[in-house]
């Protein structure tokens, strides 16, 4: 993965980041319902998703690291949002079917950028 492509990533995990600060759990803007409770069940497992693809490219072909980080991260969504289901409150403690739909909606956004962004920019750094 080139340094380009990382740079890409590392901003937008900061993005992330500051989205967090910015939203948090006394946000009252527009669309608190969405910003506070969906919002971030989409970016988090696409930002997952994009630090697992720094790990994983250098030691895997593209479609083995998509297919291993996409599993993986949607994975770890679903485990978090059933340990809420169960009463074991991590990174939350209320049960939302709805979450795990968002942390798929994630997953997949990450690899739509990954493919049209980041491998975009790849094929014209290998050139």
């Amino acid at each position: 993965m080139s340094k380009g492509s990382k740079y890409i990533i590392v901003v937008f995990s900061l993005a992330v980041a500051a989205l967090h600060f910015i939203i948090g759990p006394h946000y009252t803007g527009c669309c608190k319902v969405f910003f506070t409770s969906y919002l971030t069940d989409i970016v988090l497992p696409m930002n997952v998703y994009l630090l697992f693809q720094v790990a994983l490219r250098p030691k895997l072909s593209l479609k083995r690291s998509v297919t291993i980080g996409y599993l993986a991260t949607f994975l770890i969504g679903l485990s978090v949002e059933m340990s809420q289901y169960f009463g074991i409150p991590i990174f939350g403690s209320t049960y939302d079917p709805l979450d795990i739909f968002m942390y798929f909606l994630g997953a997949t956004a990450g690899v739509i950028f990954d493919l049209l962004i980041i491998q975009t920019l790849e094929r014209k750094t290998n050139k």
